[in-house]
């Protein structure tokens, strides 16, 4: 569960970053696959409106450095304000994400619409766009479920 291990990382640092997903197959998805050059499993960041596809690791540590730097870099601190370099198992609690991995979920589910929105109310935003019928029992969509959840329990 690396994603869910970055987003305790992210929640401990306060960082000012938010998870959401986003279902493709509901109405409005189509338009939002288009506008941005989406797949059924693309992870997307959002700095300020701006868009760019996630192409990097989904190991924990990688997750956090990079939306660390993004929030960093956008605080106008420039690299001289980064934190060391975290270790994501030190950090996150495993006994927590346990308990998180056996209750309900808390995860905002956005549509089209509450997707404009989130980008308005976010200034960074971190995005797994999924399709519901291709997501069934998908790890990436469970392991960015549970880093989605732990971060708004956190944030």
């Amino acid at each position: 569960h690396e994603l869910a291990q970055a987003a305790a990382v992210l929640a401990s640092q306060r960082a000012p970053c938010a998870l959401r997903l986003v279902d493709l197959s509901l109405p409005g998805g189509d338009a939002l696959r288009m506008r941005y050059t989406l797949d059924a499993s693309s992870l997307a960041i959002f700095r300020h409106g701006a868009h760019t596809l996630y192409q990097g690791s989904r190991r924990a540590g990688a997750v956090v450095e990079h939306l660390l730097s993004l929030t960093y870099a956008m605080s106008g601190d420039g690299l001289h304000a980064m934190p060391p370099r975290v270790d994501p198992l030190a950090t996150a609690s495993m006994a927590s994400m346990r308990r998180r991995e056996a209750g309900e979920s808390h995860v905002l589910i956005l549509t089209a619409h509450t997707f404009t929105e989130a980008l308005i109310a976010h200034s960074l935003l971190f995005v797994l766009f999924f399709e519901e019928e291709h997501a069934q029992g998908s790890h990436l969509l469970s392991n960015f479920s549970l880093a989605a959840s732990t971060l708004a329990e956190h944030g």
